[in-house]
C-alpha cells in the first residue's frame, strides 16, 4: 500500500537507499514530541549536507535555520511551564500536524517526489507521536506519584536523539512510528484528567 509513497513525480520508482519515506515518518513522530524539533533538525541537516532541500523552501533559507535551533530550545523551556497547554489541544495539535507535514513535504521535494506525500505522512507521524507522546506523560506521573518534569526531560532527549539518528540511519524512522503508535494505542486506558503536555 505504501508503494506509492515510494516514487517519483515522474513515475519512475525512487532509490530505497535514501530512506525518505522512513525520515518523513520518523521526523514527523518527532514533530508530535517536540514541534519545534523536527524542522530545526531537518534545518541544521541540510546544512551539513546530509539531506537535499529544493532551492526557495522555508527550511532551506539560511536566516531562519540558524534561527530554528533557538525556537527549539524555547519550545523545551515552554513544554515545562504549568501555563502551557495540553499538545493535544485544537491549537497544540495543529501546530504540531504543521510541523510533521511540513518536514514530510520538505523532505519529498528535495528527493523529487509528490509534496502531498511526504506531508501526509509526516502529519500521520505527528499524530502518533503527540498522542504517544501525552500518553505517556500522563502514564508515568500517575503511575509513578513524580512530578512531570523528568518524564518531560526524557521525552526532550528522546526527541533530539531520534531528530538525530534519523539522519545516521533513517530506518530508524519506520521504527519509532510503530513504537509510538504501540505507545499509543497499549496506554490508551492511562488517566485523562492531569494536565500532561
Amino acid at each position: 500500500m505504501l508503494a506509492i509513497f515510494g516514487r517519483h513525480v515522474d513515475g519512475t520508482n525512487a532509490a530505497p537507499a535514501n530512506g525518505v519515506l522512513d525520515r518523513a515518518i520518523g521526523l514527523g513522530v518527532v514533530a508530535g514530541l517536540r514541534s519545534a524539533t523536527a524542522p530545526a533538525a531537518l534545518s541544521l541537516a541540510h546544512s551539513r549536507g546530509d539531506v537535499p532541500l529544493k532551492a526557495g523552501g522555508l527550511l532551506n533559507n539560511k536566516w531562519l535555520g540558524r534561527a530554528m535551533p533557538v525556537g527549539a530550545v524555547g519550545e523545551y523551556i515552554a513544554d515545562k511551564l504549568p501555563s502551557t497547554p495540553s499538545r493535544l489541544s485544537p491549537a497544540g495539535l495543529a501546530g504540531r500536524l504543521a510541523s510533521g507535514a511540513g518536514v514530510g513535504s520538505a523532505l519529498y521535494r528535495g528527493a523529487g517526489r509528490p509534496r502531498w506525500q511526504g506531508a501526509a505522512l509526516g502529519a500521520v507521524g505527528a499524530f502518533f507521536g503527540s498522542v504517544a507522546g501525552n500518553r505517556y506523560r500522563t502514564y508515568a506521573t500517575k503511575a509513578t506519584g513524580l512530578p512531570d518534569l523528568p518524564f518531560a526531560l526524557a521525552e526532550d532527549a528522546v526527541a533530539i536523539a531520534s531528530a538525530y539518528t534519523l539522519f545516521r540511519r533513517p530506518r530508524y524512522g519506520l521504527l519509532l512510528a510503530i513504537v509510538a503508535m504501540l505507545l499509543s494505542y497499549r496506554l490508551r486506558k492511562a488517566p485523562t484528567e492531569t494536565a500532561a503536555k
